[in-house]
């Protein structure tokens, strides 16, 4: 994943999601009103006001999503936050994206994950935005590990980790370093893995941090 992109994002997963639903069931539902608030937010963050039209649109979409999906407050916050024809709040913008994000993640929905991740991270600023930026990074790459795209899930561990040292924060620099050993061990890179383990163990043993330590030695 990147921090900015040339061109907006197609949203793909959704369209690919969508080929694999039976039309009209839970899924197709609140797949389809997922695609179409997130594009909705891709043209506000562009400075695109939208028609009354477009937004009766998504609101419907939103509302035929089955009311205990654990996707459908995520999707009502999301349009609060983007479903105006007024100016948006950006960072209740960003707010509702890595709610949605995550809500994806929690369903294991890790390829929807990723692309709202993505659009997440094409709206954040640095260095402002670091520590934000560094959990999508973090939970990003957690999604792109589960869908066995690890050069992927690799590089935005390590994107992540930049973030983490750049802010100074030593733990969540550590742990996203582990989470690369893991990236590794999925690989068959053994020795890899144990050589970014070790290092961390080391690091994390200097700063004084035994509950990283911990993480280190379970990840063994």
């Amino acid at each position: 994943m990147r921090l900015s992109f040339d061109m907006p994002s197609l949203h793909i997963p959704f369209f690919q999601l969508l080929s694999r639903c039976t039309p009209d069931s839970a899924d197709w539902r609140a797949t389809t009103a997922g695609l179409v608030t997130i594009r909705l937010a891709d043209r506000r963050v562009s400075g695109r006001r939208p028609t009354w039209r477009e937004l009766r649109r998504v609101r419907s979409a939103i509302k035929d999503v089955d009311r205990d999906s654990p996707l459908y407050p995520a999707l009502v916050d999301l349009f609060s936050a983007v479903g105006s024809v007024w100016r948006l709040r950006r960072q209740r913008v960003i707010d509702a994206l890595s709610l949605y994000a995550a809500q994806l993640q929690t369903q294991t929905e890790w390829a929807l994950a990723v692309d709202v991740y993505e659009t997440l991270l094409a709206q954040l600023e640095l260095p402002g935005d670091d520590a934000i930026a560094a959990e999508a990074y973090d939970r990003g790459g957690e999604a792109l590990r589960a869908l066995g795209r690890f050069d992927e899930a690799a590089q935005s561990f390590r994107e992540g980790q930049a973030l983490a040292l750049r802010r100074g924060d030593v733990v969540n620099e550590l742990r996203m370093r582990i989470a690369e050993a893991s990236v590794a061990s999925r690989r068959g890179r053994v020795r890899e893995a144990r050589a970014i383990i070790d290092e961390t163990i080391g690091a994390a043993e200097r700063a004084g941090l035994p509950h990283v330590r911990a993480l280190a030695l379970a990840a063994l």
